[in-house]
């Protein structure tokens, strides 16, 4: 080991396939690259992943990595002893930030930096836990709705506090795959096509999903439009869903094909003529970068971190989420001038591609280690 250690605690990484998981494989990459450049040592530890899951992986080598099946308190103890004198403690997650604070009070020296994604950091937290959150020398927050409500919810320094944006995977690979959309739904081909991909349970209403059946309904007399909401839902929010589907008359023209695996998202972006999602709790939504890379125009709410992703609208059309007269509105507007909304590939790479993301990591560690 030299004698610069930088270790990245983590949930998963490698064992499951979601949105914080795949934050903590982006940044495992550049973290790595960052200690092979400045001559630190990186590990990276999974308290739920076993060291088994990350063979093959194109992030980071395997021998950096190790994982404790789900053993919580073997994970706690192994994580205090590593972190003991290491240079850089980062946390991807406020749930192991106990243990960063105890590794501050053991080693006071160690840099604390912790992972801010969204809802998990702007619900009410205990005073313990705000206290605990001050202890670190750094947060990275996914966007700046999530960096100011960290800053006046909790009284945290704002020069402690940083924007580091979610990037699009750098590893991420075009599979081919023989499903046709369309045919799946009998959706003809001079129907317009409406995609939703978020988690559908009743904790995600504020998503706005209902808010885009509404818009649709709006629409359905003067445009054929189907609309998929794609992701694993549950049984009480995929009958909410049809069941709304059916008072709206929409009953043939939505869509749930529940979980969507990977190698099929291109096939549903690519027959989307928008997609859309005008939640009011996104903390990034990587989702939208991932909908541009592959050429969708995209409609997100101007009320939270969507407004990172879409360049406060220079990327997409941003809306009221709480009005179907604005979204309605912005359907028609995507649908009319297509072109005019296709997103800048280029400017896509440019602000959310790994080389940025890279160096901005770069940036963000050079500032906590001249403390």
């Amino acid at each position: 080991m030299r004698n610069k250690p930088i270790f990245f605690f983590t949930l998963r990484v490698f064992s499951i396939t979601g949105g914080i998981e795949k934050v903590c494989r982006i940044a495992s990459k550049a973290l790595y690259q960052f200690g092979e450049e400045n001559g630190y040592s990186v590990f990276v530890k999974s308290m739920h992943d076993a060291t088994k899951d990350a063979i093959g992986n194109p992030y980071i080598p395997n021998r950096i990595f190790f994982g404790w099946k789900g053993n919580k308190w073997l994970a706690t103890l192994g994580m205090l002893r590593c972190g003991r004198g290491a240079t850089v403690v980062l946390l991807s997650h406020i749930n192991l930030l106990t243990i960063g604070y105890l590794i501050k009070r053991i080693s006071p020296h160690t840099r604390l930096i912790m992972f801010a994604h969204g809802i998990e950091v702007w619900d009410s937290l205990s005073k313990a836990k705000v206290d605990k959150l001050k202890q670190c020398d750094a947060i990275w927050a996914v966007s700046r709705f999530t960096r100011e409500r960290i800053i006046s919810q909790y009284g945290i320094d704002k020069e402690k506090v940083y924007v580091l944006n979610n990037a699009l995977d750098p590893e991420w690979k075009e599979c081919e795959t023989k499903i046709n959309v369309r045919e799946l739904f009998n959706i003809p081909a001079s129907a317009k096509v409406l995609f939703t991909l978020t988690r559908l349970a009743h904790t995600e209403k504020n998503k706005g999903y209902n808010k885009v059946m509404e818009a649709l309904a709006r629409l359905k007399t003067s445009r054929d439009i189907h609309y998929i909401i794609g992701g694993k839902y549950t049984n009480d929010e995929f009958n909410h869903i049809t069941q709304l589907a059916t008072q709206l008359g929409l009953a043939n023209h939505v869509h749930l094909p529940g979980f969507i695996d990977e190698v099929q998202l291109k096939a549903y972006f690519s027959a989307a003529n928008v997609f859309i999602l005008p939640s009011r709790k996104e903390g990034f939504g990587i989702v939208f970068i991932e909908a541009m890379r592959f050429g969708t125009p995209v409609i997100a709410g101007n009320t939270d971190g969507s407004m990172d992703a879409l360049k406060d609208g220079e990327l997409g059309i941003l809306v009221n989420p709480e009005s179907v007269k604005e979204i309605s509105d912005a359907i028609e507007e995507v649908f009319d001038y297509p072109e005019k909304y296709k997103p800048d590939l280029n400017k896509v790479e440019h602000y959310f591609g790994f080389e940025t993301y890279k160096k901005n990591v770069n940036q963000l560690l050079h500032k906590v280690l001249s403390k």
